[in-house]
């Protein structure tokens, strides 16, 4: 399965628009891939592990969850979760010139016909 998800985050990695693909698997470890220079290693990651640490909180409250965004100054994380577990984070431009709503809908149902 990480064979499969390394070769899916390295073929979506030059998407117009894309920051970043990260993916969570159950047993929390993460694959990560950057897909923009001006996004540090550094903030990818403590972004990635904010979203993380939320996710609990919500299932723990009972908020109904699927897809989650988190938007910023200039961009925005989208976090899609599968039911065995595995979660998607696609860190994108806040431009929709740049990174448009389609990609967001290929990228995700991909992430969904991954093979487990």
């Amino acid at each position: 399965m990480i064979d499969v998800i390394k070769q899916w985050l390295i073929k979506n990695a030059s998407a117009p628009g894309l920051l970043a693909l990260t993916v969570q698997l159950p047993d929390k470890s993460a694959l990560m891939q950057k897909c923009a220079a001006e996004l540090s290693s550094e903030a990818l990651e403590n972004s990635w592990r904010c979203v993380l640490e939320t996710i609990p909180v919500l299932r723990l409250n009972r908020f109904p969850m699927g897809r989650l965004r988190w938007i910023y100054q200039s961009a925005i994380v989208h976090c899609e979760s599968r039911k065995d577990g595995i979660c998607l984070g696609i860190f994108t431009s806040k431009d929709p010139n740049l990174f448009r709503a389609e990609e967001l809908d290929r990228l995700v149902a991909e992430f969904h016909a991954l093979a487990t």
